[in-house]
């Protein structure tokens, strides 16, 4: 199953559990900087047992490739948004995880594990609330990646605006995540569609005859 299939799945109670810790005050990492120093040292292991603690395994490629992320695809800004969206929303509806993880693994390497953990970047940046819970999960969800992707993105152009990074940043499989996404976007849009003119053709056809 897709994304869209494995969130559509789910009891509606999983939703309103996602939303909840969406609405949960971010944590400010100015303000707790002194008491948590994690935040700013071993990142990436701290991100690994995360997952662990919350029933998720990674795959080993991306166990094995995760730690040189700190000094290499991925810096140590960018790690952080994705751990402050961990200790924002520390209890994100399991099933949610699963669902992206799984719904990214025939993508093929670690695509599932990276998106979770572009949808946790997604998570802490949405203080501005800028993802619509009002959809369906599966909308909520893919926005929350899209969000995390494009956070990410927009935070190592900053730095390099700034004259701090010179490398240009990949985000392993946000490409193919994105396009996938977007395909799984306008499917969904088509069945809607389909639906709504079947809905008003029954509608029609029982409408009494005027003559």
């Amino acid at each position: 199953m897709n994304l869209e299939e494995r969130l559509s799945a789910l009891d509606a109670g999983v939703k309103d559990g996602l939303v909840r810790e969406m609405n949960l005050k971010p944590v400010n990492p100015v303000a707790m900087r002194a008491e948590m120093p994690e935040l700013k040292y071993d990142l990436t292991e701290s991100i690994s047992e995360y997952f662990g603690n919350r029933g998720i395994t990674l795959g080993k490629s991306f166990r094995d490739n995760f730690g040189k992320l700190y000094t290499g695809e991925i810096r140590k800004e960018p790690l952080q948004r994705v751990h402050y969206g961990m200790l924002s929303a520390k209890d994100v509806p399991a099933d949610v995880l699963h669902a992206v993880q799984d719904g990214f693994s025939d993508l093929g390497g670690s695509a599932g594990d990276y998106a979770l953990t572009y949808f946790y970047a997604g998570m802490w940046d949405n203080y501005w609330h800028v993802v619509n819970t009002n959809g369906p999960l599966f909308h909520v969800v893919s926005d929350l990646i899209e969000t995390g992707i494009e956070r990410l993105e927009k935070n190592y152009s900053d730095e390099c605006k700034k004259g701090r990074y010179n490398a240009e940043m990949q985000l392993p499989y946000s490409g193919q995540i994105k396009e996938r996404l977007a395909t799984l976007k306008e499917e969904w849009m088509e069945k809607e569609t389909a639906k709504l003119r079947e809905q008003q053709c029954k509608k029609a056809e029982a409408q009494p005859a005027l003559f």
